[in-house]
């Protein structure tokens, strides 16, 4: 039985006038949820909701992924402002970065939840938390080499975690803050699931429309991490070329999958089963994170991607199935990008659903019906250059 730990926080403090990253996304995807009725028929266990998360961070957490310097200061600037101010890019058409007297609040708990759906899901399979075999390279071990894994024990499968909370998280970086996110929340529970439960080898998926800047930026040297990307090319930040894989003791660890204009389902499908899959086996993970964003979707506002609701279902699956392939099924969510308010419920609650191991409520559209023809030959030529840039 697929099991589902979930948190829900809208952050209603943490609002700009007219700005696209706001209270009503999730406000949106509790709608969406409802009314398609996903945790309708669910098994006694099968889903649970995370309660209060601690206040604060275990001590010393937040010093591995971010300065002191950006901390004090956003901490800060919250304590000082009266309404909500922009930040950081005050005339971007998109929206500024911005602050509120809560943000700093608001952006501690979301990593607080995505550190405690860490635990919890560490907790959710009886036997210990699986350790890595130790290699620490990029393309150490094979699948299944975690002892942890659901190959490698019978152990049962741990529940699946979504943390669907804001502010996001995957653009801010160790020094600032930039792209709607204040801290790094993917990273936060990385070092976080490190440190306290020894599992040493992460792999951090990035499905956002655009580039995971911060998060790349902080695990770049780093192999310990491998960071798989997949992102329109060509669109702010400016990040992601195929090109940048990592440096020192990281190289190879970085894998970005750009991808042309109006790539859609088909284009996704074909970079997870040919770039993602087969990198995340050879690195043999001991746990799976997504920044799971949804503004890849057709009808997003922001960029020019063609992903659909039942997409998102697809994807979770997949990297549901990869989880309990190699590392006992051990996956967390993190809400990331998303602005199409119907759009991102439907898509969440396709998540879900998956997550949860129901079918797709949205059947898929074909081809002829999306606003333009997916581009697969400049696609299928981008995957091949990354695979050959990775040994894959």
């Amino acid at each position: 039985m697929a099991r589902l730990i979930y948190a829900i926080e809208a952050a209603p403090g943490h609002q700009f006038p007219g700005h696209p990253e706001c209270p009503g996304r999730v406000e949106a995807i509790q709608q969406a949820l409802q009314s398609l009725r996903v945790f309708a028929g669910c098994a006694d266990g099968q889903v649970e909701q995370l309660g209060t998360p601690p206040s604060q961070l275990p001590e010393g957490l937040l010093e591995t992924v971010h300065t002191a310097g950006h901390v004090a200061e956003l901490r800060a600037t919250s304590a000082r402002l009266s309404g909500p101010t922009a930040v950081r890019d005050p005339d971007d058409p998109d929206g500024p970065t911005y602050a509120t007297p809560t943000s700093y609040t608001d952006a501690l708990r979301a990593a607080c939840t995505a550190v405690a759906l860490i635990d919890a899901l560490v907790a959710s399979s009886s036997g210990p938390a699986g350790k890595s075999n130790g290699s620490g390279g990029v393309g150490g071990g094979s699948a299944g080499s975690s002892s942890g894994s659901a190959g490698g024990s019978q152990q049962p499968l741990a529940a699946s975690a979504f943390s669907i909370c804001r502010p996001p998280g995957h653009h801010a970086t160790a020094v600032e803050q930039m792209g709607f996110c204040l801290l790094n929340n993917a990273a936060l529970a990385a070092r976080h699931a490190q440190r306290a439960h020894g599992l040493q080898k992460v792999l951090i998926l990035d499905w956002d429309v655009h580039h995971g800047n911060g998060t790349q930026d902080l695990f770049y040297d780093d192999p310990s991490v491998l960071f798989v990307d997949l992102h329109q090319e060509h669109v702010w930040p400016g990040s992601g070329a195929l090109e940048e894989t990592g440096t020192g003791a990281g190289a190879g660890a970085t894998i970005n999958v750009p991808l042309a204009w109006h790539s859609g389902h088909a284009a996704f499908q074909r970079a997870f089963e040919r770039v993602v899959a087969p990198a995340a086996r050879r690195f043999a993970p001991d746990l799976v994170i997504v920044s799971a964003g949804y503004d890849a979707h057709y009808e997003d506002p922001l960029e020019k991607l063609q992903l659909q609701a039942g997409s998102y279902h697809w994807l979770a699956a997949a990297v549901r199935r990869l989880a309990e392939e190699l590392c006992g099924g051990r996956l967390l969510l993190l809400l990331e990008g998303g602005y199409n308010q119907q759009a991102l419920g439907q898509s969440v609650a396709e998540t879900v659903l998956a997550l949860l191991g129901k079918p797709s409520a949205h059947p898929l559209l074909e081809a002829s019906q999306l606003p333009h023809p997916e581009p697969l030959g400049q696609v299928d030529a981008a995957i091949e250059r990354v695979r050959q840039q990775h040994g894959l």
